[in-house]
């Protein structure tokens, strides 16, 4: 924008905005500050104590039009932000729930059986680790693997 105060603002307005502001606070030793700017279509302030912990907000304007605003707490335990703008959590379905189940389930299975794999080390031959695969993950059918012999036969 310049120092040209006489430039028109182009687009919606911050609904908070009521002029340009600024102010800057800074204790040099503690690591206290605090800042504020605003102007027409964006604005930030923040703060930080004596403890570290830092809380602040932020709000613009997007390129649609809307107004987008956001408050977040930092300290020792991360960064918290909130707003109604930020992703929402997926609700975890009973379908979900299921899906984890099942996938935990067999991932548990394959490890014990290479825990088994790795133990034994007198196996008597590998058709009998392909069996053992085959009761983990049922067994194929024979026509599976013609389909897939007339498919790599095509290929060449």
């Amino acid at each position: 924008m310049g120092d040209d105060s006489s430039e028109e603002i182009v687009g919606p307005l911050l609904s908070t905005f009521q002029g340009v502001q600024r102010e800057v606070q800074h204790h040099v030793n503690d690591g206290v500050y605090k800042f504020l700017f605003a102007l027409p279509q964006q604005e930030r302030a923040e703060e930080r104590g004596t403890d570290g912990k830092v809380i602040g907000s932020f709000a613009f304007v997007d390129p649609h039009g809307e107004e987008v605003s956001l408050t977040f707490d930092a300290g020792s335990y991360g960064y918290l932000p909130q707003s109604a703008h930020l992703p929402q959590s997926p609700v975890d379905t009973l379908e979900v729930q299921q899906a984890r189940q099942n996938f935990l389930a067999s991932y548990q299975r394959v490890a014990e059986y290479l825990d088994d794999l790795h133990s034994d080390e007198d196996s008597d031959s590998d058709e009998s680790s392909e069996e053992s695969l085959e009761d983990l993950f049922g067994e194929s059918s024979e026509e599976d693997s013609d389909e897939d012999s007339d498919e790599d036969e095509d290929k060449k």
